[in-house]
């Protein structure tokens, strides 16, 4: 079980070990779905590492994640997505410090909250702005994130309930 309490260096384990399963979650078990879009459960880490263990942890792990993650993979860092994916880990940390109820509603909250501000306008804009990606097909990007918003929401609360993750 690991919580904000947890003392610093199994911090950075737990940390390490997120960054890893984001980068085998969004690299290596994605979907694609053209060239533009993919399915992938690679945010999850991210945003259950900045509800855990605060906005500013999460941010690294996000920053970390995609760095590391585009260089081990060949993909050329595009600094818009560096910076969504570090919000991905700030907003979720941020939003869980003024929700402190873990409900699966609130949970969804947070995960869409995060999911359109990350993932549907700044990754798009990324992809738009460095590869020319048509809007036609960044639009798609919001009904799949929408969905895995949902999705990922299920797995953090089961995991709260199952006392893995706590407060």
């Amino acid at each position: 079980m690991f919580n904000r309490r947890t003392p610093k260096i199994k911090q950075l384990i737990i940390s390490a070990m997120l960054v890893a399963l984001s980068i085998v979650l969004g690299k290596l078990l994605q979907i694609p779905i053209g060239n533009s879009i993919r399915i992938s459960f690679e945010n999850l880490p991210i945003i259950m590492g900045g509800i855990v263990f605060g906005p500013v942890q999460g941010l690294l792990i996000g920053v970390v994640s995609d760095l590391v993650g585009c260089l081990l993979v060949g993909y050329t860092i595009n600094p818009i997505i560096t910076v969504a994916a570090g919000l991905m880990g700030l907003i979720p940390g941020l939003l869980a410090l003024l929700i402190k109820k873990r409900s699966y509603i609130m949970l969804s909250v947070i995960e869409l909250i995060t999911h359109t501000t990350c993932s549907v306008i700044l990754k798009s804009i990324g992809l738009w702005l460095m590869y020319s990606t048509p809007f036609e097909v960044l639009i798609l990007r919001l009904p799949i994130y929408i969905a895995i918003s949902f999705a990922e929401a299920s797995i953090i609360y089961a995991l709260y309930r199952m006392k893995v993750i706590s407060n």
